[in-house]
């Protein structure tokens, strides 16, 4: 009994701890930031007009917001995100914007520190005390972990979604995991390749619990957006289409990639990106047939990670940190196979450092396409692996 007591009180401390350290290091970013001309603020905004029930695909309703705030850095026309998200930021916008700021980098470390921990329950407890430090270390310093935080970006909240379809399905929970799937839509770009090939994924396997679900998650996120705006569909789509043309071919993907290869001809890139996005498809899918019951939920979630960062034709460095699933997978998965502890331990710690040469280059050559390389660097290791 008093053992129990002791385990609880200690606990108690070091969350206690842990919530004041995530709230001073989210007020030191925060304060770092012009935070009215943040990414964040983008999110709040959403937020704030779901709550008084103004359109944010109305382009002079939308201007008008960022003027009414304080912003001057309007990077889109409209809400370029489905009308779900906004209703997801309604707390936010119930509060000012830099305190929403706040709690929002508070959360987002809090997430990708839950989402560490759930990874380490994997494995034995040995390996995960083992590869304990170097494994945080390397999240700490990685890039895509920085800068997700400076712009309060939502990419620890899909690090813990993806985190969380892991661990269901690796305790043969499918349809539980399941339900965090179509979440995963509120940030399209990124969810949906996920969820295709998640989908993909269950259909060979032969889950039909967990494609119910699924598609009874989606049509719930489709009617909620619907209580606000009956017609949403239409407006962000047309939203969308808009953001993707301006920004075809300057994402870090193939589709960045191959624009670099044909010099910035529209045709040569999309036949190029769609060669090489037939080819990653072909592998995925071949892997998931040939191998069945031997690929684990944890490796195939890891590989479709992978995979979305190649394919998206919008995704940015701070959306890689992802890459921390895989990562961990490749990292654990060799100490548990008896690796030589200092090669493996440095794995991430490698990685932060071509994170930064990769900087260096962009830097240079005024665009980020070349973070595609980081992304080649863990698909080739998980493929190894």
């Amino acid at each position: 009994m008093l053992k129990k007591r002791s385990s609880i009180i200690l606990y108690a401390v070091v969350t206690l701890a842990l919530c004041i350290l995530f709230i001073n290091v989210a007020v030191w970013v925060v304060n770092l930031n012009d935070y009215h001309n943040s990414d964040f603020f983008t999110f709040w905004l959403s937020g704030r007009f779901a709550l008084d029930g103004q359109d944010p695909y109305q382009s002079e309703n939308w201007i008008g917001g960022h003027h009414l705030y304080g912003a001057t850095w309007i990077p889109n026309a409209t809400l370029v995100y489905p009308l779900p998200f906004s209703i997801f930021f309604i707390p936010f916008g119930l509060i000012p914007l830099y305190e929403a700021f706040v709690i929002w980098v508070g959360l987002s470390q809090a997430m990708i520190l839950i989402s560490i921990l759930l990874l380490f329950r994997l494995y034995p407890n040995g390996i995960a005390k083992q590869y304990a430090f170097p494994l945080i270390a390397g999240i700490i310093l990685f890039r895509p972990t920085i800068i997700t935080l400076i712009n309060g970006q939502l990419s620890g909240l899909f690090l813990l979604l993806l985190v969380m379809i892991i661990i269901f399905w690796e305790r043969g929970k499918w349809w539980e995991g399941s339900i965090f799937i179509p979440l995963l839509a509120l940030k399209p770009n990124l969810g949906v390749p996920i969820i295709v090939l998640l989908f993909f994924y269950l259909v060979v396997k032969r889950k039909k619990s967990s494609i119910i679900v699924i598609f009874a998650g989606g049509l719930f996120l489709v009617l909620v957006g619907m209580i606000l705006d009956p017609n949403w569909i239409v407006h962000y789509w047309s939203a969308g289409s808009t953001k993707m043309a301006q920004t075809f071919g300057y994402a870090p993907s193939i589709w960045g990639l191959g624009r670099w290869m044909c010099d910035g001809k529209t045709s040569c890139i999309a036949i190029l990106g769609s060669s090489m996005s037939m080819l990653l498809l072909l592998l995925f899918g071949s892997l998931i047939l040939v191998k069945g019951n031997a690929t684990t939920p944890k490796y195939v979630v890891g590989l479709t990670i992978v995979l979305m960062l190649f394919l998206t034709p919008h995704t940015w460095p701070y959306d890689q940190i992802l890459l921390v699933i895989p990562i961990f997978i490749i990292t654990l998965g060799l100490a548990n196979s008896n690796a030589k502890f200092l090669p493996t331990a440095l794995i991430f710690l490698f990685l932060d450092v071509a994170a930064l040469i990769i900087l260096k280059i962009n830097a240079y050559l005024q665009n980020e396409i070349w973070c595609v390389t980081l992304t080649a660097i863990v698909f080739f290791l998980l493929l190894r692996y």
